[in-house]
């Protein structure tokens, strides 16, 4: 079987790779460049690269629309995002089209494209804090199995940080020298802009995301922030 693993840069699918290794396993890394992407994933999936001596595959979206103009579209949805959790209480994250059009299905792409034995490890676990996370990887638990194959596409998945928590990963990229991943993720997400508990979760990526919905003319709950550049004007 061709292995392929799904790499952001970030702390999960790093350590995802650093266990397998450990385990003797080899294969492809896969990433999704955004063109958005944040340089120190980068920058640490190159690490990731030397550290493993498996080859890198780098997919991107190719389509006609720029990456900018995707990323405005998705800006542009932020003010009915907002009112549909006000009215239901649940966010619709696939509102927000860019990391769809950017990533998700360049990757898909790519899959089909790859030999019918191939399966796509992928660094999801249970501790995650996203409920939809949370419940694939009970199901998976329940079904005594680290595999899923998508009944859409016909695509082998394996996740072997099903059972995993945050202490698990810290501990891995400590054992192998790469204490300092970070999170990773976009320079610039409409997200947010939505919730204020973001702000403590990247501090840069919230002052450039809110900047660029105000340059935008969108309302969004974080609009009238006053950064500190501003203050020395």
């Amino acid at each position: 079987m061709r292995y392929y693993f799904l790499v952001s840069g970030g702390r999960d699918s790093t350590a995802m790779v650093l266990k397998a290794l450990d385990e003797g396993m080899t294969g492809t890394l896969v990433y999704g460049d955004t063109r958005i992407n944040m340089k120190q994933s980068f920058d640490s999936l190159k690490k990731l690269e030397s550290y493993t001596g498996w080859p890198l595959e780098i997919v991107r979206y190719e389509g006609e629309k720029t990456p900018i103009t995707i990323l405005k579209e998705s800006f542009a949805k932020i003010p009915q995002a907002v009112e549909h959790m006000k009215e239901t209480g649940v966010f619709r994250r696939n509102m927000f089209q860019c990391c769809n059009i950017l990533k998700h299905k360049p990757m898909i792409e790519f899959s089909l494209a790859q030999p019918k034995d191939s399966c796509f490890v992928m660094g999801l676990k249970g501790s995650d804090q996203s409920m939809h996370r949370i419940y694939r990887m009970r199901e998976l638990r329940d079904k005594k199995t680290y595999y899923r194959r998508h009944t859409k596409n016909n695509l082998l998945y394996y996740y072997p940080l099903r059972d995993w928590s945050e202490k698990q990963v810290t501990e891995k990229l400590q054992e192998h020298g790469f204490k300092e991943t970070h999170s990773s993720g976009c320079t610039i997400c409409p997200i947010f802009c939505m919730f204020e508990g973001w702000r403590k979760k990247d501090p840069d990526t919230w002052r450039r995301s809110v900047q660029m919905a105000d340059r935008l003319g969108i309302n969004h709950p974080a609009q009238g922030q006053q950064f500190l550049a501003e203050c020395f004007k």
